[in-house]
């Protein structure tokens, strides 16, 4: 991915972004993942 999303004559591409989940569920999703950080609000 190339561009700067300071600079208007060269932005960054789009990304596409899928919703699955909200709430606890997401972050369940979430702390499931391979290498997922720990998610503040949660305390983990």
């Amino acid at each position: 991915m190339e561009g700067n999303y300071k600079d208007p004559n060269n932005p960054p591409d789009p990304i596409d972004v899928e919703f699955i989940a909200e709430g606890q569920d997401a972050i369940n999703k979430y702390e499931g993942l391979e290498g997922a950080h720990c998610i503040p609000y949660d305390f983990c």
